[in-house]
């Protein structure tokens, strides 16, 4: 009897070691999603509209400090995304703040995503800039800025942000060389990114130049030896006005592209895109003229 319960004993051993030896084993063989296969997940749960699991997912993601940037500001994105879905403006905002802390020039591509998101992107990005503001006590501790970027204090900050030049304004091809400007037909206001306006002056001088060619040409066939039939005389009048308005013209607009339309061109430059939704026929980005503003 001893002798058969020492087996059972044994074999009762035996059985626990294999079965403690097989769990291990089959923990060890599974193994933790990489960063980047969570992020799919993540984005696999957001494209099936289930925004509770995204931002699990992101949350745990982000919590992991991931090393890689794209990774990183990509989960921060789908964050904020999947917040605004769920009609939590405030987490919302707060996820898209920590993006543009970390890359103020993160891109968006906007036919992957509602207009509705487009639009709030851009608010939120607005409100962010606009709020980089540099404190005269700091600005002399600053440090030297390089040609590309200028250094700012952001206010719910201690350390200072770099942000592109691009975020300022970028300037147009008048700009960065201002003796274009003097070409007239409104070539200096296409140079200056200012397209209504070079488009209203050549329209202007494509006119005048054609009704003084027109008379010049006109004038002529009504030449009956030293005398000229009517209405010659009238021609005469039509050919001078559209020599003299050609030149007036040219003057006026060589002089707006100097004094008025660089303004123009740069707030057309860096206007935010409107997005007009066409529904079936997509979402598109229009920039308005600064005549509209």
């Amino acid at each position: 009897m001893s002798v058969f319960s020492w087996k059972n004993s044994f074999f009762l051993l035996v059985l626990v070691a294999w079965a403690s030896t097989a769990d291990a084993a089959r923990k060890k063989a599974v193994k933790p999603l990489t960063n980047e296969q969570e992020l799919a997940k993540a984005e696999s749960a957001y494209d099936d509209y289930k925004y509770d699991r995204s931002i699990t997912v992101l949350q745990s993601l982000l919590d992991k400090q991931p090393t890689d940037a794209k990774v990183r500001q990509r989960a921060r994105l789908l964050l904020a995304f999947s917040y605004y879905f769920k009609r939590d403006e405030l987490s919302a905002q707060a996820a898209l703040k920590n993006l543009f802390r970390e890359n103020v020039d993160y891109q968006v591509d906007r036919e992957m995503h509602h207009p509705d998101l487009a639009r709030f992107y851009d608010t939120e990005y607005r409100a962010y800039v606009s709020s980089l503001v540099l404190k005269p006590a700091e600005a002399q501790q600053l440090p030297q800025a390089s040609s590309t970027t200028t250094i700012v204090a952001a206010p719910d900050q201690t350390s200072s942000v770099s942000i592109p030049r691009e975020v300022e304004g970028r300037k147009t091809i008048g700009d960065d060389h201002p003796w274009v400007r003097i070409f007239p037909g409104g070539i200096g206001h296409f140079l200056n990114h200012d397209f209504v306006g070079g488009g209203i002056f050549l329209g202007l001088e494509v006119v005048l130049i054609g009704m003084n060619v027109t008379a010049a040409i006109l004038r002529p066939t009504l030449r009956a030896g030293a005398v000229y039939r009517p209405p010659a005389v009238e021609l005469q009048y039509v050919q001078n006005i559209g020599a003299i308005g050609a030149i007036v013209v040219a003057v006026v607009s060589i002089v707006d592209a100097f004094v008025w339309s660089p303004a123009r061109g740069r707030k057309s430059l860096n206007a935010m895109p409107s997005t007009v939704d066409l529904g079936p026929l997509g979402a598109y980005n229009l920039v308005l003229s600064p005549i509209l503003y």
